[in-house]
């Protein structure tokens, strides 16, 4: 729609519309998308036998996990909340979203560095490579459906990069419900299997922007 088509239509219906502010609809994309996700998760696949224990015990394997994927989802919210208002600078840099992904690799290298070189193709066979992408895929889906339509509620601008971050976001929230319901898997494959499977989500997010979030 060109500018002066917008500009007509607007003097065309004069009547008041309430508006929510941004940052309410995106927390409501963000609380709807991630409570669907995660009764999806638990219907599907199905919650550890042993989440309680764990929690309780501090598992240090699996709140690093869990750390490391609500970080992801707390820049990404961050950003989406600028880019969802046209002319708005973006307050955190981008590459601060990099940040937990970076952290999370190199701990996965310390960890490498720390077992025995013989174990690593062992334990790189017995990790579930297949269905964690897989898994965390599917699960990604419905969030990055619900978050797309809230952002479009908005005018974003930036629509590749408001794409990103949805993708980002999106891989959170599926990755989140995954930890919930898979067994311990070693903070090596984590970085490697969650990190992926979080970036496909964005970079579908990227090519798909323009096309999902543009106004018509």
């Amino acid at each position: 729609m060109r500018t002066s088509d917008l500009i007509d239509v607007l003097c065309a219906d004069p009547r008041p519309h309430r508006l929510s502010s941004p940052f309410t609809v995106i927390c409501l994309g963000v609380l709807l998308s991630s409570a669907i996700v995660v009764v999806i998760a638990l219907a599907w696949l199905g919650a550890r036998s042993d989440l309680v224990q764990i929690v309780i015990e501090g598992d240090l394997t699996f709140f690093i996990r869990f750390a490391f994927i609500i970080s992801v989802m707390g820049a990404a919210l961050i950003c989406l909340r600028d880019l969802a208002v046209p002319g708005r600078r973006m307050r955190l840099p981008s590459v601060i979203a990099l940040l937990p992904f970076v952290l999370m690799g190199v701990l996965g290298l310390l960890e490498l560095v720390g077992a025995s070189f013989e174990k690593w193709p062992g334990q790189a066979a017995h990790e579930p490579w297949l269905s964690c992408l897989s898994q965390i895929a599917a699960l990604t889906v419905p969030a990055f459906a619900i978050i797309t339509l809230a952002l479009r509620r908005l005018a974003p601008t930036d629509l590749r990069r408001a794409g990103l971050y949805i993708g980002l976001f999106s891989g959170g929230i599926g990755a989140m419900a995954y930890v919930l319901c898979a067994d311990g898997h070693s903070i090596g494959f984590s970085a490697i299997a969650y990190t992926g499977a979080i970036w496909a989500s964005a970079v579908l997010g990227l090519i798909l922007g323009p096309r999902i979030l543009r106004w018509t």
